[in-house]
């Protein structure tokens, strides 16, 4: 059997529905990113676990393997003012590497149980302790036990769809560049797929 790109990229993206930012601490550090990949772990409703995958170039995976503590959050999408600090959110942990500089300094944030910044505009949060950390070659699953969660808003979560078609396009084109040239070519090198 052959593969057919394009459906492979239609699967890929219609598993991926809501955007989701995921936030750290370590030491004195602070960071977060945008990801596709948060899921519930467990089937045990009070026990219950999050995964997520982080790329191993992401200074969040740094944070991450070292404090063994993340944040998942669902970003808002119910209204115009919802939308538009979502989207702000995105800029700052989509925009640029935390190997960089503080990505975290102009969102409004709070202390999770764990001392993770918790971003006080998103939807929801579940914040988790690492159980687990698979190693996936050019990423790592993390899995982790929930120790906190909170409902900050109504509404329903932003999605993929809509988060695409809202971003400003030179924003998008600027992203794209970045994740092609930087965080694609170090993950096919780490899969020794160049």
């Amino acid at each position: 059997m052959s593969i057919d790109q394009a459906a492979v990229d239609r699967f890929v993206f219609a598993l991926r529905p809501p955007v989701i930012a995921v936030t750290t601490h370590f030491e004195d550090r602070d960071n977060g990113q945008i990801v596709l990949s948060g899921q519930a772990g467990s089937i045990i409703p009070d026990a219950m676990r999050f995964s997520v995958n982080i790329c191993k170039p992401n200074f969040t995976h740094d944070l991450v393997a070292q404090s063994g503590v993340f944040a998942l959050h669902l970003l808002r999408s119910d209204s115009d003012e919802a939308l538009a600090n979502s989207l702000e959110i995105v800029k700052a942990l989509g925009g640029h590497s935390g190997h960089d500089g503080d990505k975290m300094g102009g969102l409004r944030v709070k202390r999770g149980v764990t001392g993770v910044p918790i971003l006080a505009d998103a939807l929801s949060v579940v914040e988790c302790r690492v159980v687990k950390a698979f190693d996936c070659e050019e990423i790592t699953l993390f899995l982790g036990d929930v120790v906190g969660c909170e409902k900050m808003a109504g509404g329903l979560p932003l999605d993929v769809a809509r988060l695409w078609t809202t971003l400003p396009k030179e924003w998008v084109e600027e992203y794209e560049h970045r994740h092609t040239s930087g965080l694609m070519a170090a993950s096919r090198k780490a899969r020794g797929l160049v």
